[in-house]
């Protein structure tokens, strides 16, 4: 290759990477938009989700996606019941809807579980929102909380993430041993690749601190494994039989703790980007073509 046509492909590469970096900046002011707020209040009503869902035996799986039968029971006309209806017309389709995007995240392959029946119901009690069974429960006082000082966008955005982390435990494995917050991590990983919360830059404590915090480490292991289907993925297939430590280290080649170490000392908390992601491959493919 002549000088000026090396020249020529590494301008084109150079603006390539810059079109590159200004996509990846305008998706981070969209994920900065997504307000964070998932996190149960009430422990109670999570440790009713994780006794039901550790005994996860003989559960159901089916090749493709099927839409579960949705029931929406609304009980009471407060504010918060209010607000949620001025801004979610339909929650028997947006819940069906969720519950297929949810599904593809975590079986892109098919082979997922399966689930027949979705019973929604929004009422007043303390707390956000859990899953027992197949109800999912929202709180209309978290609603009403909530959207006294945000958008209607913002509060839509709100209800919609929190729908989605709850769903997401309707589908995920979560055998003997899965660590609660394990658990809790994958649902917001889910949230947080939906575009739905933006990635957490906590780097105190445990992995298995849960929500956000360990949803962002998955995310960096998930890069740092690299091939597909991504960690994330299997992890969660290898979770129908449960969890020990050797299930993580038979994906990552680290214990959660070793990985959760090298993940505290990088400079950035959140997971790297899809353009990121890019980036790097083309980072090493022009390595090899060019050095």
């Amino acid at each position: 290759m002549g000088a000026t046509a090396l020249q020529r492909s590494l301008l084109s590469v150079l603006l390539f990477l810059i079109l590159l970096t200004v996509f990846d900046t305008c998706q981070a002011l969209v994920d900065q938009k997504n307000e964070i707020n998932c996190q149960l209040t009430d422990r109670s009503v999570q440790v009713r989700f994780f006794d039901e869902e550790k005994r996860q035996t003989g559960v159901q799986t089916s090749n493709a996606f099927s839409y579960p039968s949705v029931s929406v029971n609304i009980s009471g006309n407060d504010a918060g019941i209010t607000a949620f209806k001025n801004v979610i017309t339909d929650p028997n389709n947006l819940i069906k809807t969720l519950s297929y995007l949810v599904w593809k995240k975590l079986y892109p392959n098919g082979n997922g579980r399966y689930r027949s029946t979705v019973r929604f119901i929004l009422r007043n009690f303390s707390g956000v929102a859990y899953a027992a069974g197949d109800e999912l429960h929202l709180s209309s006082n978290y609603i009403s909380s909530f959207s006294k000082s945000r958008t209607s966008a913002a509060l839509k955005s709100e209800i919609t993430g929190v729908l989605v982390h709850e769903l997401v435990h309707f589908y995920q494995f979560a055998g003997s041993g899965t660590p609660g917050g394990l658990v809790e991590g994958i649902a917001d990983w889910v949230r947080a690749k939906t575009g739905y919360q933006q990635w957490s830059t906590t780097k105190t404590g445990n992995w298995d601190q849960g929500y956000g915090a360990t949803a962002a480490f998955l995310e960096w292991v998930n890069i740092k494994v690299g091939s597909l289907p991504r960690f994330v993925i299997k992890l969660n297939a290898k979770l129908k039989s449960g969890y020990t430590v050797s299930t993580w280290q038979s994906l990552s080649g680290q214990t959660p703790e070793n990985d959760w170490a090298a993940y505290i000392k990088t400079k950035r908390g959140r997971g790297i980007t899809q353009v990121q992601r890019l980036k790097r491959l083309l980072s090493v493919a022009l390595s090899k073509r060019f050095l």
